[in-house]
């Protein structure tokens, strides 16, 4: 899940790995699955 949700990002030029997680975290939360998939990541 998490390689998915960056790869945009990731083919955009981030890859600092904390920039990486929180935008992540951020989609997911958007997206109102970060409580289910959280643990999995």
């Amino acid at each position: 899940i998490y390689d998915n949700v960056a790869y945009g990002p990731r083919t955009h030029g981030v890859r600092n790995r904390a920039q990486l997680d929180e935008l992540v975290e951020k989609s997911l939360r958007g997206a109102a699955i970060w409580d289910e998939v959280k643990d999995r990541l």
